[in-house]
């Protein structure tokens, strides 16, 4: 139970202060240069200016995920094809359905599981952590507070997150 309790507190700790660490220089130059190349991989400019590029990483993407979805589909439908037979087959269908598709279609595609994806990993951390603090910390006193503390930070969260998204504080 403990551990679970630490777990909780180092993802609490990372949660509020990598923003932090984006934001501040630590007046360090080695570390600086260190946060702004890390901030510079995972923040791609590129993808935002070009909207091939955008278009050009959506259809790899749908294809590789067309690709093993019907290649799954086709080796499941009751030995009717064999794994050579359901590799091309899978290969043409998720070709044709994604490089065939409209632009539009594919951008509103995207839009899409870039909305559901980061709902998702936002929903996975509150779930879990909230999951934590209620149903694992319930031990002696001690651990309720920590419990306590924990979801009172989780709700101060959602409400960044919330007014970040337009809904307004909660």
């Amino acid at each position: 139970m403990k551990r679970y309790a630490g777990i909780a507190l180092v993802i609490l700790i990372l949660l509020l202060t990598i923003p932090l660490a984006m934001a501040y220089s630590t007046g360090i130059p080695p570390l600086n240069q260190g946060v702004n190349m890390i901030g510079g991989l995972f923040n791609l400019e590129m993808l935002r200016e070009n909207e091939d590029v955008q278009a050009g990483i959506i259809r790899f993407g749908l294809f590789i995920v067309l690709l093993a979805v019907f290649r799954m589909g086709l080796l499941k439908a009751g030995g009717v094809f064999d794994t050579k037979t359901a590799n091309i087959t899978s290969a043409v269908i998720s070709g044709i359905g994604v490089f065939f598709m409209p632009r539009d279609w594919l951008m509103a595609t995207g839009g899409a599981v870039t909305a559901l994806a980061s709902a998702s990993i936002f929903l996975a951390i509150f779930l879990g952590i909230s999951y934590l603090a209620v149903m694992k910390m319930n031990k002696d006193w001690m651990q309720n507070i920590g419990g306590i503390l924990i979801l009172i930070l989780l709700f101060m969260l959602l409400n960044v997150w919330a007014g970040r998204l337009g809904l307004g504080p909660l």
